[in-house]
């Protein structure tokens, strides 16, 4: 997420859900997306600052990734409004340029 006001530019962006395999189901979080019709219900933090915000999603896919360069980036996004008393407002990282090409596949 980033502060709509940020415009995404910068170190802005943190990271509030990760899910990749699941060693008790053995299952990817990409095989609850299809079983589920693309929907994943994940909860904002509820210390977050109130306010305008940009939520952006991504699937990593891996299977070329044996080869440098080769990882497959499939980012959306969204804005949303965050209510509440919160007064968090996380370290951020900017995108793009967090990823680098010779990060571990794993």
């Amino acid at each position: 997420m980033a502060a709509a006001e940020s415009k995404g530019e910068g170190n802005v962006w943190f990271k509030i859900f990760e899910e990749g395999y699941d060693s008790s189901s053995k299952k990817w979080c990409t095989d609850k997306l299809i079983a589920n019709k693309g929907k994943l219900d994940i909860d904002i933090p509820g210390d977050i600052k109130a306010g305008s915000y940009f939520l952006r999603t991504e699937i990593v896919a891996l299977h070329g990734a044996r080869r440098v360069g080769q990882c497959q980036f499939y980012p959306n996004c969204a804005q949303l409004e965050v209510t509440g008393g919160g007064s968090a407002v996380p370290d951020g990282v900017a995108l793009p340029g967090y990823y680098k090409s010779d990060d571990p596949a794993s």
